[in-house]
């Protein structure tokens, strides 16, 4: 009995010094490596509450900007000079040198009421068709320095927006109020300031491309002649009632003018897309398509030059010109209306440049077309919400409007 006692008792002692030794040393482990992962844990922290790791994003944690830091193991992104800006194009179809059937002014009615004899003599002005003056496509651009990415949006001269004098385009904006009026409404579809808007006018197409040369656009639609406009339909239809009283439909088939594919923007391109009714979502769609496809060559086109290019050509394209002929039917403006001024020219201009190492994208005015009834014209009307909401990420912060 006192035998098992003494052997039980040994091995006690001896599992006792075995299992205390591993304790010891597991203890020591486990102590060791918690320590280690609290240790990289606050480390971390640190470096996250100094600001000092780098987010993917392009912006650290604590929102500071990233320039020629690096990014991850290999990128090393290129500081840029300038700020962020945004601006507004407006192109319009006027062009009184070629048709003579848009609406008289006051006093070229004033001048053809005068010389009426009978009150019949008024009938022909009263019944004709004339045709509109209206902006034919406007595109809003944004250069985000923080984002290192250009964005295109197109507005369709249809889009329908409420005025103080009631609804009305953005097309009927242009004729009515001008062309600095499309930027507040661009502005309340978006929630975005146009920093600078540009006006090129049809009458000044040829001079500007004649000034800042030809570019390359993906033209997404065959472009047919209809009339007075171009279409994208490949038909024109007559509907009537024959002398048996039978409702026939004659079809016609249109001229194509513009083939799908890469076409060179030239005076006879911007001709037809200048008189390219939008009547339909597709319509919309396609001339929007190739609009920003022009304005986003010719931004990278300018950014080519170097500043001394840059700055010439732009002074000399918003200089009104001192002699017009008097001769002309085109009034007296620069190739380019604007409210930039000189010393912007110069501070846009890194940014520009940097048009070519930033990404690019479009962002689009979700809405519908709506049809012409016997009450009202056709128009397109912008979902306001989920406009505010799409561009809400978008906005610059403008500390002179807070």
């Amino acid at each position: 009995m006192l035998s098992a006692l003494k052997n039980f008792a040994i091995t006690l002692l001896i599992a006792a010094v075995v299992f205390g030794v591993v304790a010891y040393f597991a203890t020591q482990f486990v102590t060791a490596t918690v320590s280690d992962i609290l240790g990289s844990e606050m480390s971390d922290l640190d470096d996250i509450i100094s600001g000092e790791v780098d987010d993917p994003g392009g912006e650290t944690e604590s929102g500071g900007e990233v320039s020629s830091e690096t990014i991850g193991a290999d990128i090393v992104l290129p500081e840029i000079e300038g700020n962020s800006f945004s601006f507004l194009v407006v192109c319009s179809g006027y062009r009184p040198e070629i048709f003579s059937d848009y609406l008289p002014s006051v006093d070229e009615l004033h001048d053809k009421v005068n010389n009426f004899k009978t009150a019949s003599d008024s009938y022909g002005i009263l019944s004709k068709e004339y045709r509109e003056i209206s902006a034919t496509s406007i595109v809003l651009v944004r250069a985000d320095k923080e984002r290192r990415e250009y964005t295109y949006t197109y507005f369709t001269p249809e889009t329908r927006v409420h005025t103080s004098t009631g609804y009305l385009t953005l097309g009927e904006v242009y004729a009515l109020h001008g062309y600095d009026k499309i930027a507040e409404y661009v502005r309340a579809l978006t929630g975005i300031k146009a920093d600078y808007t540009f006006l090129l006018e049809g009458y000044n197409m040829d001079e500007f491309i004649a000034n800042f040369g030809e570019v390359a656009a993906y033209n997404p639609k065959n472009i047919y002649a209809e009339g007075q406009y171009h279409t994208t339909r490949s038909e024109t239809t007559r509907e009537y009632i024959n002398e048996d009283g039978e409702e026939v439909v004659d079809h016609y088939n249109n001229s194509m003018v513009l083939e799908m594919g890469d076409i060179r923007f030239t005076e006879y391109t911007s001709h037809i897309l200048n008189t390219l009714k939008e009547r339909s979502s597709s319509e919309i769609e396609m001339k929007g398509t190739y609009s920003v496809a022009i304005v986003e060559a010719y931004v990278k086109k300018l950014a080519e030059l170097s500043l001394e290019e840059f700055s010439s050509l732009l002074e000399k394209a918003l200089k009104v010109p001192e002699y017009v002929d008097p001769e002309s039917k085109e009034p007296a403006t620069a190739i380019l209306e604007s409210n930039i001024t000189i010393e912007e020219i110069i501070a846009v201009y890194d940014m520009i440049r940097a048009s070519k190492e930033f990404s690019s994208s479009v962002i689009q005015i979700p809405g519908n077309y709506i049809q012409a009834t016997d009450d009202t014209d056709a128009y397109y009307e912008p979902d306001l919400k989920t406009s505010i909401k799409r561009f809400m990420q978008y906005r610059f912060v403008d500390v002179q409007d807070e």
